[in-house]
């Protein structure tokens, strides 16, 4: 028997082809909700690697553009008919 090797964890595809990630294995690798993993497969295996594809500034931006706040929006509400 192998010492200090965990059992492997097994997962269900679900429904609408969701597998849920353990807990123990999300905590290693750092996954969290909204992450977004690169999915690949070699050899018969699929693997998931944790990517960031945007830096926090982007990010942000992206949240704003999600509520609404556009530069557009903005200057339409302070009035304003152009950039210039």
């Amino acid at each position: 028997m192998n010492k200090g090797r965990r059992l492997m964890d097994l997962v269900t595809v679900r429904n609408k082809v969701q597998i849920v990630i353990p807990p123990h294995v999300r905590e290693q690798v750092h996954i969290e909700v909204g992450d977004i993993l690169e999915a690949d497969v070699e050899d018969g295996k699929t693997t998931f690697t944790p990517k960031s594809l945007v830096n926090g500034h982007l990010a942000e931006g992206l949240k704003d553009a999600k509520k609404g706040r556009t530069p557009r929006a903005l200057w339409k509400r302070q009035g304003c008919n152009n950039r210039a």
